[in-house]
């Protein structure tokens, strides 16, 4: 899911737009919506709305579109001598199919197995609150109202920037996100977010052990996301066998600076949490110290850096294993109109060609992509064009 929010800088007692907003919040702009369905997100009446349903569901019985489904790629069909990409290999229940293409393949194949489809991709930029529901809630939810109807559990969420962004070209754009939930791990009462986290029982129980049992479900998280990460991993073929898994180094923290901003995350929630809006229900932080982090002054910098390494988890927002850039940057792969270099007749569509990650989830950019590729394949092969961007 995607939502778009709005950071503000709050200056002289007035708020200065950076994106949309509805308040300011002391020198950052950052406010949560009253209504959940302000967020924005991939929803329709209430439930999801993938790429699939809204894009694939209403052209299903075109005759000129085939979906074929436990189909995996093998290779990219090229000739030598042209150097030219004619069609498409693929395995379907143990058998092998070609596909000829009349003018171009399109390969959207996402991220990871991008890379192990195409040659010579080397680098990559990194980049529950759960309750049974009651009666009432389900037939909330199938009127397409109620608390099941939240996008994925948030409840509201917000943009900011911290002072480590001064790096950043642009002045305005943030690299931290805040994400309230409607409940918090202390509420995991069925170990399912605990599974999902990593988290084992044993580290579970210390540390929300003491909290009275309506308190952990009664309570909510704030999660500082770094939708700017500076830190580069890297993604290697395995093998030259291309149903081996690549090679994944993730790199995380390798730039100092990125643990430091998660850092600033959770002091801005510090700041949210203190609010008049939050305090007209006490709200606090809950003070037992992460294990492995309790010789450190709780609330400190050190401690908090300490309680990040240890349960910091991705968004799985990674980019970049195609990245597009001009012929002479030896390490792109595709140029602006998402064509592979040195290869006719061969384009990338995906979040793999970004250079860097977004200030955003990547979803929407990626839904962008590809309408901008449609309208330049379109342009490519001298078809008319009504895309929203004439």
């Amino acid at each position: 899911m995607i939502w778009v929010l709005i950071m503000l800088k709050y200056h002289r007692g007035q708020c200065h737009e950076y994106y949309k907003f509805n308040g300011c919040l002391d020198r950052y702009v950052s406010t949560f919506p009253r209504n959940p369905k302000e967020a924005q997100a991939t929803m329709r009446k209430g439930r999801r709305c993938s790429s699939s349903k809204a894009f694939l569901e209403p052209i299903r019985h075109r005759s000129n579109l085939k979906v074929t489904k436990y189909s995996t790629v093998n290779k990219i069909l090229i000739n030598p001598d042209t150097k030219t990409a004619y069609g498409v290999e693929f395995t379907k229940h143990n058998k092998r199919i070609q596909v000829l293409a009349l003018r171009e393949v399109i390969l959207s194949a996402g991220v990871y197995r991008i890379g192990t489809i195409v040659d010579g991709i080397w680098n990559w930029t990194k980049k529950a609150f759960i309750r049974t529901a009651s009666p009432v809630s389900a037939v909330s939810y199938m009127a397409g109202r109620g608390p099941l109807t939240l996008p994925g559990g948030a409840v509201g969420l917000a943009f900011a920037r911290s002072s480590l962004a001064s790096d950043d070209h642009s002045a305005t754009r943030p690299d931290i996100e805040l994400v309230m939930g409607g409940g918090s791990l202390a509420g995991d009462l069925l170990g399912i977010l605990r599974s999902l986290l990593g988290v084992t029982d044993q580290w579970y129980w210390k540390v929300y052990g003491s909290l009275p049992l309506n308190v952990r479900q009664n309570s909510f998280s704030i999660n500082p996301v770094l939708i700017r990460p500076r830190s580069v991993g890297r993604l290697k073929l395995r093998t030259a066998n291309f149903t081996d898994p690549p090679i994944i180094h993730m790199n995380y923290f390798h730039d100092p600076k990125d643990l430091k901003a998660l850092v600033h995350g959770i002091r801005l929630t510090q700041q949210v949490i203190g609010t008049s809006a939050f305090q007209r229900y006490a709200t606090r932080l809950h003070t037992t110290p992460f294990p492995g982090c309790e010789k450190l002054q709780f609330d400190s910098d050190q401690y908090w850096e300490c309680a990040i390494e240890q349960t910091s988890i991705t968004l799985d927002h990674q980019v970049g294993t195609c990245k597009m850039a001009a012929v002479d940057d030896k390490t792109g792969v595709v140029s602006p109109r998402l064509l592979v270099h040195n290869i006719r007749g061969l384009r990338v569509a995906d979040a793999s060609i970004m250079p860097r990650i977004p200030a955003a989830h990547t979803h929407a950019p990626v839904v962008m992509i590809a309408e901008k590729a449609a309208d330049i394949i379109k342009e490519d092969w001298g078809m008319r064009s009504n895309s929203i961007y004439d």
